[in-house]
């Protein structure tokens, strides 16, 4: 790998690339620049979306393209708070960086990325995906709890021990290091998939 200007993901490569190429996109000037420096394109498969964000994310910090951060809108870029309160960590959309105890993690491109990235992290480690910023009380269980992707902290369900293991290695995973979960989940495929299940 040369010197790298950008890394980006998508379902559907060649669209990704097209884009590129369109009529609205080559008008523009720093579109025009990006395009005149592209002398080779490279792309990685993975299995899955949050293997695809994960990599994008290690990607960018390891070689901190310059287009990445030039070509966005003039928006400030989201990011993923994980907030470590008490008895319940949660991971919400945040728009600015503050100095409140939680971990900022800000390598994401937009606030939709974010949203995904939750509901993902939900789907494997059961924390929710509904946005909450606090977890209060309610009178019903959610959908994701009843489809066993979320272990309802908000109804005090979530035995706290667990909840904290998960945050843990929520926090190894997005600092690119090995969770055990991840052979855990591949055990279970690979029996399923004996059991052609």
């Amino acid at each position: 790998m040369g010197n790298v200007i950008y890394v980006g993901k998508a379902k559907l490569l060649h669209r990704r690339v097209k884009s590129y190429f369109v009529k609205a996109a080559r008008t523009n000037k720093d579109m025009q620049m990006f395009l005149r420096k592209i002398t080779h394109v490279e792309y990685r498969i993975t299995p899955s979306e949050l293997d695809a964000l994960m990599l994008e994310y290690q990607l960018i910090k390891q070689y901190k393209p310059w287009f990445n951060s030039q070509l966005k809108p003039d928006k400030q870029r989201p990011y993923l708070r994980l907030d470590n309160g008490l008895p319940y960590a949660t991971l919400s959309v945040a728009q600015n960086k503050q100095t409140d105890g939680a971990v900022y993690y800000d390598f994401f491109t937009d606030e939709e990325d974010v949203k995904s990235a939750i509901r993902l992290l939900g789907r494997v480690w059961g924390t929710p995906q509904c946005g909450l910023a606090s977890f209060k009380n309610t009178n019903h269980t959610c959908l994701y709890h009843s489809m066993g992707q979320c272990t309802a902290p908000c109804q005090n369900k979530a035995d706290t021990n667990a909840y904290a293991a998960a945050i843990k290695e929520i926090k190894q995973f997005l600092k690119g290091q090995p969770v055990t979960t991840f052979n855990t989940l591949a055990a279970q495929m690979a029996n399923n998939a004996e059991s052609l299940n």
